[in-house]
């Protein structure tokens, strides 16, 4: 019956796949066709015919095949990630093969160009939509049990609850101790000796194991027991504070030995020039848009309160290099008298400060300002400073000079090995609500675990934090 569910779970979403896209298609030839012939050159008839197109769909489907993503289980921006990576390998077979088979003059390289972009866009959004009425008819959802109740497996339950793409079900946990009888709400079922029966009883389909204090005798018995009685295991080790993005295996079949290998992302001269260059030709290509929206700020904090438009202070940046750091001026201009006496006369105040380096109603801040703020366009003319190379679009916070010097001798060598960011991951994990010791975390874990995708990621994750207004203040 679960096999079942899962391959039609899977046929569903290969046809819903197909359906849109094929929809996509047809949308885009008739939209080149008709809503747009005086922009562009005319086309011959061969070029509108919904048939003779229909041959490159087969490409991204078998492409999204090919990456699993009918038969793996992935998180929403890993998802993501694998249609876009297989909409662009879609893109070079179609291009290749009508080279290869000198039939490039018999079809509209715009249409396939468009339909292939668009579905980027339109497949992310769709397909999680689907996924949930699926889920609600029962198909493809997978029961998960937990063989652990320490932090590990805490952590894990939440992460899971986060992910409705993933379309698990946890039933609940196992574990020896018998004086709690719940754990976020959810029981624990028995235990740990008797998970095979829990297993049996429950229908259980994935296993997580998070269980950081047995001997590694210990679980790999577990494992082999438990391996074919589920489709899949996780296990979950209790290492914290080291990079996971990009971690690969290793095994050495020999030795029966297994390791795991870490890199260093930002090391690499490659990496390091692919994110120079995202930051260089992305900011050229969005400051066009941008310079009306600054020129309108720019003329309303002008004209509401005395001062520069531009507020500029000294940031520590890569290497440890001061540079002048630039933002709408939010603030009166006498902003640091008035920040001292504030201090000095609430003593809660000063705790506030203390912890997040800001105050959540801050009387310094003038009425545009408490706007830009809200929205983080303050931050708009950082732009510039990304031009300059003195910033990155994504990357830790641009911290002042004596917030650095507070700083752990080893968070200062994190901060400071790359470039700050105008967003990153603190702003897209609640912004001014979270205290100063883990925002520095929050970008020691960027750091270390850097990739473009991650960029990416946290680019959009700021444009829906801006629209919501989330923890700014």
């Amino acid at each position: 019956m679960i096999k079942k569910s899962k391959f039609a779970f899977s046929l569903s979403l290969f046809i819903f796949d197909l359906f849109i896209l094929a929809l996509l298609l047809y949308i885009t030839i008739f939209a080149r066709v008709h809503l747009f012939p005086s922009f562009l050159p005319n086309i011959e008839n061969s070029y509108i015919d919904m048939k003779s197109y229909s041959w490159v769909l087969i490409f991204p489907l078998l492409i999204f095949l090919y990456e699993g993503l009918y038969t793996k289980r992935f998180t929403f921006w890993d998802e993501v990630k694998y249609i876009w990576k297989s909409l662009l390998i879609s893109a070079i077979f179609i291009i290749f093969l009508l080279f290869f088979l000198k039939k490039s003059h018999e079809y509209s390289r715009l249409i396939i160009a468009s339909w292939l972009l668009v579905s980027s866009f339109i497949l992310p959004i769709l397909r999680p939509l689907f996924k949930k009425i699926l889920y609600k008819l029962h198909l493809g959802k997978e029961s998960v049990l937990i063989l652990g109740s320490n932090k590990s497996a805490k952590d894990f339950y939440k992460a899971v609850l986060q992910e409705d793409n993933l379309g698990y079900d946890i039933v609940g946990f196992v574990d020896d101790k018998s004086q709690i009888e719940e754990i976020e709400g959810i029981q624990i079922l028995a235990p740990l000796k008797q998970f095979e029966k829990i297993i049996q009883a429950t229908k259980i389909d994935v296993v997580a194991i998070a269980l950081p204090n047995k001997k590694s005798e210990e679980i790999s018995d577990i494992v082999n027991r438990v391996l074919y009685k589920v489709e899949n295991v996780f296990f979950i080790p209790d290492i914290k504070e080291i990079p996971i993005v990009g971690l690969e295996t290793r095994y050495f079949f020999k030795e029966d030995l297994l390791a795991l290998e870490i890199k260093n992302n930002l090391a690499s001269r490659t990496n390091f020039f692919m994110k120079r260059a995202f930051d260089y030709s992305f900011s050229l290509a969005i400051f066009p848009l941008l310079a009306p929206f600054m020129a309108i700020i720019a003329f309303l904090i002008k004209t509401t309160s005395k001062g520069p438009v531009i507020f500029v202070q000294q940031r520590v940046g890569k290497d440890g290099e001061v540079f002048s750091c630039y933002k709408f001026r939010t603030m009166y201009e006498d902003a640091e008298e008035r920040l001292h006496e504030i201090l000095e006369k609430n003593p809660t105040l000063q705790d506030e400060w203390i912890k997040r380096r800001k105050l959540k109603n801050d009387p310094r801040v003038t009425i545009i300002g408490k706007f830009l703020r809200k929205t983080s366009l303050d931050e708009l003319p950082q732009i510039f400073n990304v031009l300059k190379g003195e910033m990155s679009l994504v990357g830790p916070r641009p911290y002042m000079v004596g917030e650095v010097q507070e700083m752990q001798e080893y968070e200062r060598e994190y901060i400071t090995a790359v470039y700050p960011g105008i967003t990153g991951l603190w702003q897209v994990s609640g912004r001014s609500e979270i205290p100063f010791e883990e925002r520095i975390d929050l970008d020691i874990w960027y750091v270390r675990n850097w990739s473009l995708w991650l960029d990416i990621v946290i680019l959009f994750k700021t444009i829906k934090v801006i629209f919501k207004r989330e923890g700014a203040y």
